[in-house]
């Protein structure tokens, strides 16, 4: 967003006096003003989904998941995080998630994700992304009409892309994946 609307910068200062430096030898890498949300990003947290609400609140006032999406988000990053750092294999405490179904020996058992359970993630996940698009997108071209900012074309055209996708139906067909009953 900010790569659209660099005013928002201000928003992050503001709220919480976030670090809003950029290293300069970096931003002669990067002469074009669009690309500053990107040095940006990569000072900030986005591996859970508090610290993604806190950042989307201090930058333009939305909160992208809800506290039923947060604990759900946050399993799946959980699961994500054991089976990239830990090879899938169930740990005890720690902030690993530990085995939630009974007769799973921890250090031993693997995570398994069935095809189900993976399509609903899939359509979970793409549906957040829906979500945020959308209250993003509104919120930020309310920042741009209360602010009085005339955007350049292309960043004009980049926000139009905001639209453009939500206009296009669900790429995840979740009745793809479901052979038996789905309770995630």
């Amino acid at each position: 967003m900010i790569n659209i609307c660099p005013q928002l910068v201000r928003n992050l200062k503001k709220a919480t006096n976030r670090d809003i430096s950029i290293d300069t030898a970096e931003l002669l890498d990067l002469l074009r003003q669009e690309m500053w949300g990107f040095l940006l990003a990569q000072k900030y947290e986005f591996n859970n989904p508090k610290s993604i609400n806190r950042l989307f609140t201090d930058l333009i006032g939305v909160t992208p998941f809800s506290m039923t999406e947060v604990k759900r988000y946050q399993l799946l990053i959980d699961d994500r995080n054991l089976l990239v750092h830990h090879g899938g294999i169930y740990k005890s405490g720690g902030k690993i998630r530990s085995p939630v179904k009974p007769g799973v020996r921890v250090f031993y058992d693997s995570v398994v994700i069935p095809r189900s359970e993976f399509g609903a993630r899939a359509f979970f996940v793409e549906g957040l992304i829906r979500k945020t698009l959308d209250v993003s997108g509104k919120a930020l071209r309310k920042f741009i009409h209360d602010q009085n900012i005339a955007l350049e074309k292309d960043r004009q055209d980049a926000l139009e892309m905001v639209d453009a996708i939500l206009k296009h139906p669900q790429i995840i067909d979740v009745a793809d994946f479901i052979d038996v009953d789905d309770d995630w």
